[in-house]
């Protein structure tokens, strides 16, 4: 490496520096901290969501309603993978929304699942004469 690349280098490297120092990338770094130390838990709302997304496959499907232990297994392993790929909710506003989210497939889903999908009539065949 040149000279002037490792000055560049330098320079580069003294400006992340300041920058990381800087009081607004302190204050970036202070919420994220609070926010990651306040993290909602998700348990709750992954549960809701395989309850409500179960109910409905297994009335589609007709097959057996899903029971507790069942729904409990499936949302922690949900939960798992939430973990494994850090796809953790540092925002407790989008906490609240797939709440409210999975509130209202609790509420739209059961009426969903008793309307009857009509099925287009057939259309007339002329006779062949």
């Amino acid at each position: 490496m040149g000279v002037a690349a490792a000055e560049e280098v330098a320079a580069l490297h003294a400006e992340a520096v300041k920058e990381e120092a800087s009081p607004f990338n302190a204050r970036r770094q202070e919420r994220a901290a609070q926010a990651e130390a306040s993290e909602p838990d998700l348990k709750p709302v992954l549960y809701g969501f395989v309850a409500v997304g179960g109910k409905y496959a297994c009335r589609r499907y007709r097959v057996p309603p899903l029971e507790k232990s069942e729904i409990e297994l499936l949302a922690e392993a949900i939960n798992n993978l939430v973990e494994a790929y850090d796809w953790s909710i540092k925002d407790p506003k989008v906490a609240a929304w797939l709440g409210l989210g999975a509130a209202a497939m609790a509420v739209v889903m059961p009426r969903l699942a008793h309307l009857e999908v009509k099925q287009p009539e057939p259309e007339p065949q002329a006779d062949a004469a």
